[in-house]
């Protein structure tokens, strides 16, 4: 385990369970594909998770797929940006992931396995909300310049309206926790975290 004293010190682990997919086989815990996710999400959120307020910290992040119809590694990525936000890690910008491809010149958004193993090429795109930054981008085979420009752009839509639905969703439950608080009689704590 690494230590810094400067920063917190972030580990992920990413794990697919014997029955996630159709095909049977023990916990993937140590295989290669494990070990990549696991690095993409590490180095994704090691860029906006606010470590340095965390000195002499450590952050584990677990990923257990326990289905896997395609789009895996985006999901993983999304449920990390909805588990930091619930636990209230402070990030610089809220990060959303999704796949695209290509197929017969038009371009797919939200593969399923199915499509994956069909068109062979899947881009992963992972991009800030706020800023629009591309933070990650993972192609499991080649593409051609081209083809990836038109990839890509369909893959920031729809981190954009992933990102608007999850943010919605954050707020609607942020609301609902401060009316919970402001009925237990709290009123100055429902204050501070009610949105607008």
């Amino acid at each position: 385990m690494r230590h810094n004293r400067t920063n917190a010190t972030l580990d992920v682990e990413f794990v697919t369970s014997a029955f996630a997919s159709q095909e049977r086989r023990d916990t993937v815990k140590g295989s290669r594909a494990a070990k990549e996710a696991a690095i993409f999400i590490e180095q994704i959120f090691s860029e906006v998770i606010q470590t340095e307020l965390f000195p002499s910290s450590h952050i584990q992040i677990s990923v257990t797929v326990l289905s896997n119809n395609g789009s895996a590694l985006a999901c993983a990525i999304n449920a990390v940006t909805l588990a930091c936000m619930q636990a209230g890690l402070p990030m610089r910008d809220l990060v959303f992931a999704t796949t695209a491809s290509i197929a017969d010149n038009v371009p797919v958004l939200d593969l399923n396995t199915l499509e994956r193993n069909l068109l062979g090429i899947q881009v992963t795109l992972a991009q800030t909300h706020a800023q629009g930054e591309i933070i990650g981008l993972q192609s499991e085979a080649q593409i051609s310049t081209e083809n990836l420009d038109v990839v890509m752009k369909l893959a920031a839509s729809g981190c954009n309206t992933i990102g608007g639905i999850c943010k919605s969703f954050a707020r609607n439950y942020i609301n609902a926790l401060a009316e919970t608080i402001e009925s237990s009689g709290v009123a100055d704590v429902a204050a501070l975290i009610t949105t607008k």
